[in-house]
């Protein structure tokens, strides 16, 4: 498997010879593919740039994401955490719980995100904040971390601009938002990134202990290849999925 910056419809792909990773033992050939752009970027916002320790509260948007599913894991079951997840639905909540999540809200109801949160950590507020939304969520954000917290922004889903920000609480609290994309980094970047995911995640799939979320796998075959891809881009934007939708194609 590997790490693509685009073209994962090609029928070849041309990759850097450091960013092909070895498919771990306990994952299957096809299932592989909901390993690296979601699992690395997990890694790199929780751990690179997010500089998590254990102990620690996290909250992350998007929780029944690739991204999201995959932080849960980590943050639970490698690096000794808490995660509190944001998501949307009753069975989307269940299995959130069942993939190792210590707090789940669901935003379908109106919960009071900040109330929920602060409940949870006693007063405190989390020390890390997974945000692939932007700037909506500006004001609930800044309430939700405690006193020198970290906020990781990682995608603009709610938007980008802003008029009225109060940068008030933020300095406040001393808080620091670091922004970081993949996509874009450098071969050597992304090198370097690879090679600490292979040493430190890799051997947790090796032992079971992780395993990427599959909510659906489609087969695609010359004759049915772009209804059977709209299907999946459909299936994507109804928001119905926790995990990763799969194409298999078989030619």
């Amino acid at each position: 498997m590997t790490l693509l910056s685009g073209g994962g419809y090609a029928e070849y792909v041309n990759v850097h010879k450091d960013h092909v990773i070895r498919v771990p033992d306990s994952v299957k050939v096809e299932e592989a593919a909901a390993i690296p752009e979601a699992w690395i970027t997990a890694y790199m916002i929780t751990k690179t740039v997010g500089g998590i320790s254990t102990g620690e509260d996290v909250f992350l948007y998007a929780g029944a994401s690739g991204v999201g599913t995959a932080a849960i894991q980590l943050i639970t079951k490698l690096f000794g955490g808490r995660a509190i997840a944001l998501c949307s639905g009753d069975d989307k909540v269940a299995e959130l719980k069942q993939l190792g999540a210590n707090l789940v809200l669901d935003r379908s109801k109106n919960t009071n995100i900040v109330e929920e949160v602060k409940n949870f950590t006693n007063g405190k507020g989390v020390d890390l904040l997974l945000d692939c939304v932007g700037v909506s969520n500006y004001d609930k954000n800044c309430a939700m971390l405690k006193q020198d917290g970290r906020w990781i922004l990682y995608g603009l889903m709610g938007g980008a601009k802003a008029s009225n920000l109060n940068f008030g609480e933020f300095l406040g609290k001393r808080l620091s938002m670091i922004s970081t994309t993949l996509r874009s980094r450098s071969n050597s970047y992304k090198s370097e990134l690879i090679s600490r995911f292979s040493q430190e995640v890799i051997p947790g799939f090796d032992r079971g202990l992780l395993k990427p979320i599959v909510y659906k796998k489609i087969d695609v075959d010359w004759q049915s290849g772009v209804d059977k891809v709209r299907e999946a881009h459909n299936l994507m934007e109804s928001n119905q999925n926790v995990g990763k939708i799969l194409l298999n194609f078989t030619i």
